[in-house]
């Protein structure tokens, strides 16, 4: 793996590639350890990969990280399959799909083409996704991951006859504050452009990166253009972050302030 980034999920690595090639794999982690990435890459020393992800904006960021990782392109050796648009060819070791696509698929060949399907996300317990795990237990020809950051894993270790393993990571302290002085003040969608802007300030004052979300395009560029005037320094890799191009996303950690659409949050 061509990145040097260490992630908490790492320490399984060895676990994994042991299990997996015996048994199925329940993974509980919690988010941002490192699963959704990782796992599909050490799954494919056991043949060709799928990965099932519930969001297609999940499915072409995370293709388009793992590809950065091993020094590929988008379509290469990793690849993703969403509706309308699919990057993958018959020598792509890993793909991202919805499980739209990936029912799809089964119905025709009953994925004839892939070893390995991780079901990412497991816990949010979508209809798409029970039915599907439902048809692969039942077909019974694949060796089947499965990652959840919250749901029972004894019960879905007994459901999968798979084996745990828990990836443990260093937990920090959140704090909550409330801008709102009385429920006259409580958050609308009037001027937040200019409204967010002091307390971008505020949480810069403190050290670190800012995470902000807006609903929707239009007030994400006028904040952007309104911080851009006040801290221009801070936002020069800004467009190229806003329209998340295949191999950059992963790059978006190098600015201070990541203004990602709402509506790219919302299930499809």
């Amino acid at each position: 793996m061509a990145t040097s980034l260490s992630l908490p999920i790492d320490s399984l690595k060895l676990d994994v590639e042991r299990i997996i090639q015996s048994r199925n794999i329940i993974v509980q982690a919690d988010t941002g350890t490192g699963k959704s990435t990782r796992l599909p890459v050490w799954a494919s020393t056991l043949g060709k990969v799928l990965v099932v992800e519930p969001r297609r904006v999940a499915c072409t960021s995370l293709a388009g990280f793992v590809a950065d990782t091993l020094e590929s392109k988008v379509g290469e050796k990793v690849g993703y399959a969403i509706k309308f648009d699919y990057r993958f060819s018959e020598n792509t070791d890993i793909v991202f799909a919805t499980p739209g696509v990936v029912l799809r698929w089964f119905a025709e060949n009953e994925l004839a083409h892939f070893d390995v399907v991780m079901i990412d996300e497991f816990h949010e317990r979508r209809a798409e996704t029970d039915l599907l795990a439902a048809l692969l237990l039942k077909h019974d020809q694949h060796r089947l991951m499965v990652t959840s950051a919250t749901l029972d894993s004894v019960k879905l270790a007994s459901y999968f006859d798979a084996e745990v393993i828990k990836a443990n990571a260093k937990s920090y302290g959140v704090t909550i504050s409330c801008h709102a002085r009385d429920s006259q003040f409580m958050p609308n969608g009037i001027d937040v452009e200019q409204r967010i802007l002091p307390l971008v300030e505020t949480a810069l004052e403190r050290g670190g990166d800012v995470l902000v979300f807006l609903p929707g395009k239009k007030k994400s560029i006028r904040a952007w253009g309104n911080l851009n005037i006040l801290m221009p320094t801070l936002f020069r890799f800004m467009p190229r972050c806003r329209t998340l191009t295949e191999n950059a996303h992963f790059r978006v950690a190098k600015i201070n302030v990541w203004f990602w659409r709402q509506t790219w949050l919302k299930p499809h």
